[in-house]
């Protein structure tokens, strides 16, 4: 009788087994799966953060140039219809950054940043990216107002 009684608990616990052993698999799936919605759109993203509203999540590099130390790009998001600068480090050590998206916007990094790090001017909408150029420098000091040189394109 008590081989009867083990037999049935082995069944069940093997049945709890198979009915509980893929759901942290379909969990993690789903959760992979669901990316945030951007929080914006057009000219609701004017003058906003990219990172912030998620706008980068989705953004292509329409032009970029390396110059002393620093990479320059004009970003795009299609699902915001947006543009903006971004400015990395590639000098090599630490330094100051700007990224400003010309006659609109820019920011700065209030420290120095290291090397492949980056900063983001903030986003303006456009249908055509025409007038959008992304200009952006790297310092030894704080650049803390918006450059017109070098940029992209």
């Amino acid at each position: 009788m008590s081989i009867h009684k083990n037999g049935i608990r082995d069944n069940m616990k093997l049945t709890k087994l198979i009915v509980l052993f893929p759901i942290p698999f379909l969990l993690a799936i789903l959760v992979s799966s669901v990316t945030a919605d951007p929080t914006c759109s057009g000219t609701g993203c004017n003058g906003l953060n990219p990172n912030s509203t998620g706008c980068d999540a989705s953004a292509t590099t329409l032009y970029q140039t390396t110059n002393n130390g620093a990479k320059l790009e004009l970003r795009k998001s299609t699902v915001c219809s947006t543009y903006w600068a971004k400015t990395t480090n590639v000098s090599g050590v630490n330094k100051y950054a700007n990224a400003t998206l010309k006659y609109y916007y820019y920011s700065y990094s209030p420290a120095p940043i290291p090397n492949y790090q980056y900063v983001y001017s903030s986003q303006r909408y456009g249908t055509d990216g025409a007038y959008m150029n992304a200009c952006g420098q790297v310092s030894n000091s704080i650049i803390d107002s918006m450059i017109y040189s070098p940029c992209v394109p």
